[in-house]
């Protein structure tokens, strides 16, 4: 196995249009032997751009969020003896009562489509003994949030019924196709171009920074 990748071009011009694409997906310095990521890699590159962040305790203007749908999920503590129905609307009154509804949550999509997180996932799932749950708003939870999410058919699932209940709220909601850091990130330029006031993006992701 070799980390790296070798381009043909016709000429030096073509240069630009390669190169904006992910050509190499497993960057050297953020990845070990055996394929694996190195997540104190990761967690080095995410030191290297916090350490010139200024850090400010008040903005002026109207803000806007752009909400990583992943970080919510764990946000958000799930009260012991609730029903489904609960644990969702306390997600929408989390939102509502920490970025209002000048918002937009952007969620991961899953269902086995492969992207960028597909191995960072299945080993996250590795660590819980998942099962799939067929579940209805009026039930109480039968496992820990943690072993719930697990499994991507629960997430898949949790994540329609709280886009339901956000939107019914007023709140928007986007869903990628795969991983949804690119979305995120887009959504937030988009956003940022067409105001003048802050836009600030939501999430503990070293991805989005």
């Amino acid at each position: 196995f070799f980390n790296r990748i070798t381009c043909i071009l016709n000429s030096s011009e073509e240069m630009e249009f390669y190169l904006s694409f992910e050509l190499s997906s497993e960057p050297v310095s953020l990845f070990k032997s055996g394929e694996m990521r190195s997540a104190q890699g990761k967690a080095k590159l995410g030191e290297c751009f916090r350490k010139d962040v200024k850090y400010v305790d008040h903005v002026d203007g109207v803000l806007s969020y752009i909400v990583d749908g992943g970080y919510l999920l764990h946000k958000c503590i799930w009260p012991t003896n609730s029903t489904y129905r609960s644990v969702l609307n306390l997600y929408v009154q989390f939102v509502l009562r920490h970025y209002g509804k000048n918002v937009i949550v952007v969620f991961d999509g899953y269902g086995g489509i492969n992207c960028t997180k597909t191995a960072t996932r299945k080993m996250q799932a590795s660590k819980f003994a998942s099962q799939k749950i067929s579940f209805d708003l009026d039930m109480m939870p039968v496992t820990k949030q943690e072993e719930f999410f697990g499994d991507e058919t629960n997430k898949t699932n949790f994540i329609c019924k709280l886009m339901e209940f956000l939107k019914a709220e007023g709140i928007d909601v986007k869903l990628a196709i795969g991983d949804a850091d690119f979305l995120i990130v887009s959504t937030a330029l988009d956003v940022a171009a067409n105001t003048e006031d802050p836009v600030i993006l939501a999430g503990n992701d070293t991805d989005l920074q």
